[in-house]
């Protein structure tokens, strides 16, 4: 067994046999890394519900969480990189076979659907994590505060406005990631 520190970009790892050129070390390293994989990883979880693609929110309608939505979509891409690197390997070091390259290919573009999935959810989960501004009382009256708490309700507002530009510029961002998705 190769040990993880030996890089497999080394020439000597790859040699020719059989009309084929091999990287000895990274094919070690794509087993290995495929062995890891339990026959439920292997049939469970090779898909991306629809849903959470087609809707914002998506994920929301199966009663996920924002963070359990990215636990499994971060469990999903793990998965699905490492079977995508062993068709990738294969489909360009074994040429005879066509159908390593096609998997390759067409579950490629799932890991990007994952990853731009997991960048909007995350920046969902960061925009509701900026407290939105007090909103004022109808109460005329106004009790005059002691003047230790005047400085601390200085510092607050000095603190607290960048957050809601923050929040006001991330829920920007995530209008336009969804008018251009459905464009």
């Amino acid at each position: 067994m190769i040990p993880i520190t030996v890089s497999c970009d080394d020439p000597s790892n790859w040699i020719t046999k059989h009309g084929y050129t091999r990287n000895l070390c990274l094919e070690e390293k794509l087993e290995r890394d495929y062995a890891t994989l339990t026959w439920k990883d292997l049939n469970d979880r090779v898909y991306l519900p629809p849903h959470w693609l087609d809707q914002p929110l998506g994920w929301r309608f199966d009663n996920k969480t924002d963070q359990q939505a990215i636990n499994y979509l971060e469990d999903s891409y793990r998965i699905l990189k490492i079977r995508v690197d062993k068709w990738q390997y294969a489909g360009e070091y074994y040429p005879r076979d066509p159908s390593p390259a096609s998997h390759a290919s067409q579950w490629g573009s799932e890991l990007s659907k994952i990853e731009r999935l997991m960048s909007h959810i995350r920046s969902i989960m960061q925009a509701e994590k900026i407290p939105s501004p007090a909103i004022p009382t109808d109460d005329p009256v106004e009790e005059t505060p002691p003047p230790e708490s005047i400085e601390l309700e200085t510092e607050s507002k000095i603190t607290t406005f960048p957050l809601i530009i923050a929040g006001v510029i991330a829920i920007i961002v995530v209008i336009l990631l969804l008018k251009r998705r459905r464009a």
